[in-house]
């Protein structure tokens, strides 16, 4: 992941997110130019009972 300074410069946010699109290959994507697409991944996430994930 790659990291910048917020808009104050007192945290650190991540640029790019790196996640598998549904082929199961990764793809960067930013995180203002890509916010609703990362939102949607973000969305898609389960946990099962032993609190790991799963993909719908």
């Amino acid at each position: 992941m790659h990291w910048s300074w917020d808009i104050t410069g007192h945290i650190k946010v991540p640029t790019y997110v790196p996640v598998k699109d549904e082929n199961g290959e990764e793809k960067v994507l930013h995180h203002v130019k890509d916010a609703e697409e990362i939102s949607d991944v973000i969305r898609q996430a389960r946990t099962n009972e032993d609190g790991d994930r799963q993909w719908s």
